[in-house]
């Protein structure tokens, strides 16, 4: 039977939560459960995750694949899914993270009727103990129909929320044809899939139903303030490699495709407003030297549109929603940080 839909989840010191994880993705339909496929990538864990994983693996040998490799990372997680995929669109789940069951058969229904490259879906974040926390649901207007990229305006829809990997579903073959590879050996590249899929996409269609329950509050979670701190220079090296994409893709792109991946790469403010750019000075003067480098380029772009669009307060808005303990902390910054000065400057 044909695969409609492979999910890969990486694993690595996730026993605790991969048990929720996997049984997310038992749905009672045994012809959609044949039609799914689930790759547990475990990236030479030192728990029981790659156990845990065999279990199911053993009672769903159609749907459940252990991938046991040594460590890589999130990028060579990723990429050994995509390499060994057979489902005709591809997801990720993290091994902490899971899924609505109902909503997934929906959305694997909705797979055997489309042939559009990308599917947004909405999502939910949940703490530790899946209490809801936030939902991000979109617009109903958005629904039915098959978007030309060119024609989907993610300011109109207000789908900055929307477009993260916790919605997303690409056409396999689409990134196969583009020998996507995700950077290997470091953290956050999840925002390189999001990217790329957007910049090969050519069709869209979105999904109402919340597929994705993003878990906050993991400890070791890279979004942690801590974690980002550890690892400020690998936010970097991926959004730096972003903008230099941007930068010569844009040429090629329309102008509604342009504003949509210049919203993916602002995801690059997370650093300027988590970050405390003193503590990294003071602990590895790197850190100025590559953000500077960033900021250089941007600035040399000769793309007024993307840099006023960085210079917008409404960018704020878009990560803290109106916090105004986070506002705050992001003015201060703005103001205060010779780097924030340099990166935040209107060219003239």
């Amino acid at each position: 039977m044909q695969k409609l839909l492979t999910i890969v989840v990486p694993m690595y010191n996730v026993e605790k939560y991969v048990r929720k994880c996997l049984g997310s993705f038992v749905m009672p339909d045994k012809e959609k459960m044949n039609s799914l496929e689930v790759l547990c990538i475990n990236d030479g864990s030192p728990d029981h995750s790659s156990e845990i994983a065999k279990q199911f693996q053993a009672n769903y040998p159609a749907t459940y694949r252990v991938i046991d490799k040594t460590n890589g990372n999130y990028g060579s997680c990723i990429n050994r899914g995509l390499a060994e995929a057979k489902g005709l669109y591809f997801k990720v789940c993290d091994g902490d993270d899971y899924y609505n069951t109902e909503a997934l058969e929906k959305l694997i229904e909705m797979l055997g009727r489309t042939d559009a490259d990308m599917v947004i879906s909405s999502y939910q974040e949940v703490d530790e103990q899946g209490e809801v926390k936030n939902t991000c649901v979109l617009q109903d207007e958005l629904l039915g129909k098959v978007w030309q990229i060119e024609d989907v305006d993610i300011d109109l829809f207000k789908l900055r929320y929307n477009i993260k990997m916790h919605c997303l579903t690409t056409k396999t073959e689409l990134l196969r044809q583009h020998g996507y590879k995700q950077t290997e050996g470091i953290s956050y590249t999840d925002n390189q899939l999001i990217f790329y899929s957007c910049l090969y996409a050519k069709t869209m269609v979105f999904v109402k139903d919340i597929v994705y329950c993003y878990r906050l509050g993991v400890n070791g979670q890279t979004m942690d303030p801590r974690s980002l701190m550890k690892h400020y220079k690998e936010i970097g090296i991926v959004e730096y490699g972003l903008l230099k994409e941007y930068n010569t893709s844009a040429n090629n792109s329309s102008e509604a495709k342009k504003k949509m991946l210049r919203v993916l790469w602002l995801y690059l403010e997370i650093v300027f407003t988590k970050v405390n750019f003193h503590q990294i000075k003071n602990a590895n003067g790197d850190g100025d030297k590559l953000f500077v480098k960033i900021a250089d380029y941007a600035k040399n772009m000769n793309d007024d549109f993307f840099f006023q669009f960085i210079m917008n307060d409404s960018s704020s808005r878009y990560f803290y929603r109106g916090q105004l303990g986070h506002r705050s902390f992001y003015l201060l910054n703005r103001i205060k940080d010779p780097l924030l000065r340099i990166y935040f400057k209107m060219r003239s």
